[in-house]
Parts: structure tokens; C-alpha cells; sequence
């Protein structure tokens, strides 16, 4: 089965400010809920199901991990059959031994 490759962003806020950074805005006013997270999966997995395509979904951001629901977010997808591969994106600065045992999980 062919995948379908998706590269979400879900937060604005980031920690850092880099220079090779396209990004305009670092705060949280645009960020969405864990419902509208959930509605969004829904609808990327019923078009991939449409197009008969595993999915390969990479989290990034802004700096994903600010983000209080990541790993809700983190855990709810990697439990999901359709999606062969879960990456995450970040800038590994808030990366400690209990932040990459929950990645782990």
C-alpha cells in the first residue's frame, strides 16, 4: 500500500528564534484544541482510507513540545493502525530522560 506523507504543524510557540526560521508569529492564539486536533486526524484518515494509502505523519511546529496536548496527541496517534510511520520535529530543547521515555512509550 502506497503512503500518504503529512507534515502537521500544531503549535506556533517555539522557545527559540532562529534564523533560518520561516516562521512569523510565536504564540499560542492560533493554536488548536485537542478536539480540533482530533477532528483533523479524522479527516486526514478518511482521505487516506479514500485513497487507500498508509499514513507517514510527521509532528512539528513552532517547537511541538510546548504544546500541552503533544503528547496526547503523540500517544492517541501512535495507538492508530493506519499510520505505518510517527515522527516529531523538534528542537530538542526540552528533550530529558523523562521526555524521551514518554517518547518511547
Amino acid at each position: 500500500m502506497d503512503e500518504f506523507y503529512i507534515q502537521w504543524h500544531i503549535t506556533n510557540l517555539c522557545n527559540l528564534r532562529c534564523r533560518h526560521c520561516y516562521q512569523e508569529y510565536f504564540d499560542s492564539k492560533e493554536d488548536l484544541p485537542w478536539t480540533k486536533l482530533k477532528t483533523i486526524y479524522e479527516n486526514i484518515l478518511s482521505t487516506a482510507q479514500e485513497w487507500k494509502k498508509k499514513m507517514h505523519i510527521t509532528i512539528t511546529g513552532g517547537e511541538p513540545l510546548l504544546k500541552k496536548e503533544s503528547f496526547l496527541l503523540l500517544n492517541y496517534l501512535d495507538a492508530k493502525d493506519e499510520i505505518s510511520e510517527l515522527s516529531l520535529i523538534t528542537n530538542g530543547s526540552f528533550l530529558n530522560q523523562e521526555v524521551c521515555q514518554q517518547l518511547d512509550g
